[in-house]
């Protein structure tokens, strides 16, 4: 297992290297491929079903080592992961957290206790709708022109409803509307934000309240940003006035995986659906500056 845990963090400190050096030189169009995808995430996948198969104090001592250093990833089925070891093997993590260094206990202890809240899974909370109206996503054909004046392309995110995530947090549930530069409505696609924390505060929690600029495309190969066969990503960079509390890495992707993220918009729709979401964005921001606005209308989340 140490062996393992090694060549892990080896290939994320190389992974954390690179895009240092490479931030500088970002396209906000440009196509690329995450090497996170293809090259580490694997590693850590594999690292995972060997420490929830052994679950040794050794094992989980390298698995928290790791979880300490992608917490600023915000990857749902790492944490995922770690919550499942805290919630069977609670002694063995115990003793396996003051084997890290201070700052990977801080980190961990402050993740263990955000996971700590969560609730009953898969229970409804507040909204309006079926679960077949959930599922099956909002129609382009009823979204509405706005009454925006000519501008930058943009979309908003309104939330509409609140479930449980398989973790046990809220996941906001709404509808997200993109609009050409005359605001006038190009679709709308069924969204989920959250999943992993109690509230937009918190690390894993929903994206929080705000405007954010849209940049920087990529296709994706995770498992937790592709569905149906379709994976890719935007960025969402805050803009001023936008409190985030120390939250970063926000998204928008496919919802893969169980509904839900860790604080990016996750479009649930099919195949021919997410393609058009990804495409109508893209189109949007080769047009010039493409700005998200999110909103959640009053729901009980915080």
């Amino acid at each position: 297992m140490a062996t393992d845990m090694r060549k892990v963090v080896d290939a994320i400190e190389k992974l954390k290297q690179s895009e240092a050096q490479h931030q500088a030189n970002e396209s906000d169009t440009g196509e690329q491929l995450d090497s996170f995808d293809s090259d580490v995430e694997p590693l850590i996948q594999e690292l995972a079903d060997q420490v929830l198969k052994s679950h040794d104090v050794e094992s989980i001592t390298g698995w928290l080592t790791v979880q300490s250093m992608l917490i600023d990833r915000e990857e749902e089925s790492f944490a995922e992961v770690t919550q499942r070891l805290n919630n069977k093997y609670p002694d063995e993590v115990r003793t396996a957290i003051p084997m890290l260094n201070s700052e990977q206990q801080k980190v961990i202890s402050h993740l263990i206790e955000d996971l700590s809240e969560a609730g009953e899974p898969g229970t409804e909370e507040a909204g309006e709708g079926t679960t077949e109206e959930r599922e099956a996503g909002d129609s382009d054909a009823g979204a509405a022109p706005t009454s925006a004046p000519v501008g930058p392309g943009r979309a908003e995110f309104l939330g509409k409803r609140v479930f449980r995530s398989t973790r046990g947090f809220p996941v906001i549930q709404g509808t997200f509307t993109l609009f050409d530069r005359a605001g006038s409505a190009l679709g709308s696609f069924a969204v989920n934000s959250g999943g992993g924390a109690s509230s937009f505060r918190k690390r894993n929690g929903p994206v929080p309240p705000g405007t954010y600029r849209v940049s920087n495309f990529m296709v994706r190969t995770k498992r937790g940003m592709v569905l149906n066969g379709v994976g890719y990503s935007f960025n969402l960079d805050p803009q001023p006035g936008t409190i985030v509390f120390g939250r970063s890495l926000f998204r928008i992707h496919p919802d893969g995986l169980s509904p839900g993220t860790n604080g990016c918009l996750g479009v649930r729709e099919s195949a021919s659906r997410l393609s058009r979401c990804k495409d109508q964005i893209r189109q949007l921001m080769r047009d010039g500056r493409m700005t998200v606005d999110v909103d959640y209308l009053g729901l009980p989340i915080s």
